[in-house]
């Protein structure tokens, strides 16, 4: 319960919960039987995740309970592992269990076959304490939650001594304390250099901060029921919100020097076939129009044409979700039944056809990292193993296509200096990804941006999940690690843009209707920001070297378990 407080936005001074989160836990799990150990450890961490991720329980019942189920095991084998290691090597927890830590955390992130799910790492329990945060852009996350566990492991060092010396009715002496007080100096000294590196390095981003792209970011407000009620037609609902919206904002500039480089609409908000052949239609009546029924075809064109027609009037960049059906030509022998290429896309139009093609539209992005379990699923229909993931997925649900790499968009309207910015798009559950981030910011990225339908995380009485905020938290450390500014687009909200420190600088707000009367707030109202996002140039280490300090508590880990085998053998009592 501890560790699930620290996560809590409310009271940002429960984060600090998290530096003592593991002792009750680790205190039981480290002196009793290995039975004992086995059963509080699983118990603990099921329960823990259980509470952390019921927001998936809005989206998939089952799926949110296995996620559970498997990560359950990662502290059994942490604690198996400390509890061995401890007892041959003598070696102090601290020593111990930092790295294997952030090994587990690093492996079921970024490298456990298709289930990546790099939530509720004991590092972003510390989003609130900017100066120490800023380490970031040297280690990732991997850092702080290396911090975060050192400390509790500290603490943990302390108690097994003093229930040591209790158990056999001795004080600590001298030669106790002086080893507490040597064994103190790790945390301490690691703490003080963090903090002092943030305060630091602040300052030094401050200084290097440009004014980034000018950007529009439109949030909507359409729930995720709305979307799927095929009885009503939320195609248009959602249209017309961001249609609206954009309007609004830009009604008033009649300067072209004051338009924005872009107007960014979240995530899957297009969901009427999009004609990406603009401004020829030939292919896409054939695909798409000859096909249906004429006053739904007339509609669609004149949807299309209006999409268009918005970069164009407002002389700007649009940049917008849609799933991506595959090419048309695969749609025109009229087979509903055939089996079709399926993306979560997001698409870049400019406001006249590009010279070279002809076309509007300029480029797109595929979503790389499909959220497991529902978008992605291993294998093919029929196989065992994809059948039984199937089974989770709630229905309706479809398979989607990954992307093969980030792909960074040029704007089309040039910066004073003849060039153009670049923005890299990372879509929903894919801002979790450090190394995914961080390759945009490695093929020019000057802004990313992260368009989300979080319309799936509230409930049916308007109430956020906790997804909501710890996404957002997510976008922060990916902010620091790249000293790029960042842009949250998320359908209900929180739609934002972020500095380079991980400062949130501007939010949707609006007045939400409640039985009480119109409150401010952040969340369930339609609204903008726009403003020239804040962004450096600067290069951080963890952009050259990337995941580097977790691979580096892989080899400390592998090491301390190779020492310990080393060791056993040797004290093994040799043949008579």
């Amino acid at each position: 319960m501890l560790f699930f407080a620290s996560f809590q936005h409310d009271f940002e001074l429960l984060g600090l919960l998290a530096w003592v989160a593991l002792v009750p836990w680790l205190f039981v799990a480290l002196r009793a039987d290995r039975t004992t150990a086995i059963v509080t450890s699983y118990g603990t961490t099921f329960l823990y995740h259980l509470l952390g991720l019921s927001w998936i329980g809005l989206v998939t019942g089952p799926g949110w309970i296995a996620t559970t189920f498997l990560e359950g095991f990662y502290s059994v084998a942490i604690v198996l592992a400390v509890r061995w290691m401890r007892r041959i090597t003598a070696l102090p927890v601290s020593v111990l269990l930092p790295p294997l830590w952030v090994m587990g955390e690093h492996h079921r992130g970024a490298h456990l076959w298709f289930i990546k799910f790099p939530w509720l790492l004991i590092g972003q329990t510390q989003h609130a304490r900017t100066n120490l945060i800023q380490i970031c852009d040297l280690t990732s996350i991997y850092g702080l939650s290396f911090l975060v566990v050192l400390v509790n492991a500290f603490v943990i060092d302390v108690l097994l001594l003093l229930a040591e010396r209790n158990a056999a009715e001795k004080d600590l002496d001298d030669k106790d304390k002086r080893y507490l007080l040597k064994l103190a100096i790790y945390p301490v000294a690691l703490l003080l250099l963090a903090n002092l590196y943030g305060l630091i390095r602040t300052g030094q981003v401050e200084r290097a901060t440009i004014e980034g792209p000018k950007l529009l970011a439109v949030q909507c407000d359409v729930p995720q029921e709305l979307k799927e009620d095929l009885t009503r037609d939320p195609a248009r609902e959602l249209a017309s919100q961001n249609f609206a919206v954009t309007e609004a904002a830009l009604q008033a500039i009649k300067d072209d020097k004051e338009r924005p480089d872009a107007i960014l609409w979240s995530e899957t908000v297009w969901m009427y076939p999009f004609n990406y052949e603009y401004p020829s239609w030939d292919l896409f009546r054939k695909a798409w129009i000859d096909r249906r029924q004429p006053g739904w075809g007339a509609w669609v064109v004149e949807m299309n044409q209006r999409l268009f027609g918005t970069a164009t009037r407002h002389n700007t960049d649009l940049i917008f979700g849609a799933y991506d059906r595959g090419p048309m030509e695969d749609w025109l022998d009229d087979d509903d039944k055939k089996s079709h290429h399926l993306a979560n896309r997001v698409w870049q139009i400019g406001p006249l056809p590009d010279p070279k093609t002809g076309k509007c539209v300029r480029e797109h992005y595929d979503k790389i990292n499909l959220v497991p379990a529902s978008e992605g699923i291993p294998g093919k229909t029929g196989d065992w193993f994809h059948d039984f993931i199937k089974s989770f997925v709630p229905q309706g649900f479809q398979t989607l296509e990954p992307g093969d790499e980030p792909h960074v968009m040029t704007l089309g309207r040039p910066r004073p200096d003849g060039e153009h910015w670049k923005i890299n798009c990372d879509i929903c559950f894919e801002i979790s990804f450090p190394e995914l981030i961080r390759e945009g910011t490695l093929k020019g990225a000057d802004v990313h941006f992260c368009p989300s339908n979080d319309g799936w995380f509230h409930t049916s009485d308007d109430i956020s999940s906790a997804e909501i905020p710890l996404a957002l938290d997510h976008a922060v450390f990916r902010a620091i690690e790249n000293r790029r500014g960042f842009v949250r687009i998320v359908n209900r909200g929180i739609t934002c843009f972020i500095g380079p420190t991980g400062e949130v600088l501007q939010e949707v707000s609006g007045m939400r209707r409640t039985p009480a009367g119109p409150v401010p707030s952040k969340l369930y109202v339609t609204g903008s920001i726009m403003a020239n996002v804040p962004t450096t140039h600067l290069t951080t280490v963890y952009v050259q070297i990337g995941d580097t300090f977790a691979w580096l508590c892989w080899v400390a880990s592998i090491g301390l378990i190779a020492l310990s085998f080393q060791r056993r053998r040797t004290a093994a009592p040799s043949p008579s």
